[in-house]
Formats: C-alpha cells, structure tokens, sequence
C-alpha cells in the first residue's frame, strides 16, 4: 500500500539480509526507539521472507512527511543505514507489505515466532493487530520533542569533540622537527 498525507502510524522495515536482523541489532533499534518514547513497538514478520516490521501507531493523525524525515534524521544522527535492504522507513514514497497476509507472525522481543498468522482466523488476527495498534499508541509530538533533544544532543557532542581535536599546523610540519632531529 501507499502513503497518503497523514499517517496514524509509522513502520521500521528490517530485512532479513539487514546488518539490524538478529538479536543485537533488534534489541539496539527498540533501545534507541525506547528512549524517544516509542517502547512499546510491536514487533512482525513481515511475510514468508522473515523481514521484520516495527509498527509504531500514533493516538492522533500526524504528517507523514514530518514523520519520516524526523524519524529518518534521528535514526541517522544515531548512526543507522536507513536505506533499502538494511532499515528502510515508513510512511515514505515506497509501497508497504499490508500485514497479516501470508508468512505473516507475531515475533517476541527477540524476533523469534510466537504466533503465525495462518494459526487464527482472519477475524481473530485483524482484532489482535487492530488492538495491539490502539493498546500501545503513542504521542507523535512527545515523540518529535524528544528526537529533537536528542539531535541537540549529538550536535553538542559533536561540538565537543570538534573543539577538543588538536589544530593542525599551517604547514602541517609542527611536531615533526623535533622528532626527526639528532
């Protein structure tokens, strides 16, 4: 499916061939979305591929633009690839898998199967995902708020380590000399 100009909710897609897809990399993509208040992502197979698919649902329609380039800036700054086939985001101008389709599962916080979709009826499966959506929304400007601290964060740290860095030399030979003397 597609994107339109609103979201109620945004999806951190992670290949099975991704750097991201075991259990370290699981656990540090929920860390970093934990400590912008996104803890409580539900976690998926995506299909038969076993690609995951972080959903992350919103109690309110945001910007779908604003969400992806946020989420996108943040993920980066933290030092993430977001591009395909390692953490693609979205809403974004890509098509998504629709969930529950087959291959479909429930994943723990490890990324191991509890519950695959083909198990329940459809009816039982669209009121699990549904619920899960609504049960664990979150605030989207609490949200943006936080990744904005963040931001300000890294930038100072970066500030930082640029103002402690030795100055080179105009001619790049000072130091040199007195190594190389007799």
């Amino acid at each position: 499916t597609r994107w339109g100009k609103q979201t109620r909710f945004s999806v951190f897609d992670v290949d099975e061939t991704s750097q991201h897809h075991n259990e370290l990399g699981l656990a540090r993509l929920r860390h970093l979305l934990a400590s912008v208040r996104l803890d409580s992502t539900q976690i998926y197979q995506s299909s038969e591929s076993t690609g995951w698919h972080l959903y992350a649902s919103f109690t309110t329609w945001v910007d779908s633009e604003e969400v992806h380039q946020t989420l996108k800036q943040w993920l980066t700054a933290e030092g993430l690839q977001v591009k395909q086939g390692q953490l693609e985001l979205f809403p974004s101008n890509n098509g998504l898998r629709l969930p529950l389709q087959r291959g479909f599962a429930w994943l723990d916080d490890q990324g191991a199967i509890k519950l695959k979709r083909e198990a329940i009826s459809a009816d039982e499966a669209i009121a699990l995902f549904t619920d899960a959506l609504d049960a664990h929304a979150h605030d989207w400007q609490i949200v943006k708020n936080r990744i904005a601290r963040r931001l300000e964060q890294l930038e100072s740290e970066s500030r930082t380590l640029q103002s402690n860095k030795p100055k080179a030399d105009d001619d790049g030979e000072e130091g040199f000399a007195d190594f190389f003397t007799v």
